[in-house]
């Protein structure tokens, strides 16, 4: 699927990864379906080798755009296991 933010309609902002991507709500423009995702404009700015275009369109790797993310969350899951 695609992340790019101009092929989604009813964003809302939910929340954030452990390295501050946000996460949004949304609906693909011409499906009903919800889904929760990133947004690929958001990931270039901080991971653009994590983002790539096909037909104009952005779309993002996921393991490379989350991967600051998981490893914040497991020096936090140490942090808790620490306590």
């Amino acid at each position: 699927m695609t992340s790019d933010e101009r092929v989604k309609k009813d964003v809302h902002r939910i929340g954030m990864l452990y390295d501050d991507t946000p996460v949004y709500s949304f609906k693909y423009i011409g499906d009903s379906t919800p889904q929760i995702g990133v947004m690929a404009q958001d990931v270039e700015k901080t991971r653009p080798d994590a983002v790539i275009q096909i037909g104009g369109i952005k779309r993002v790797h996921l393991d490379k755009a989350t991967e600051r993310a998981r490893y914040f969350g497991m020096l936090s899951d140490l942090d808790l296991e620490a306590a």
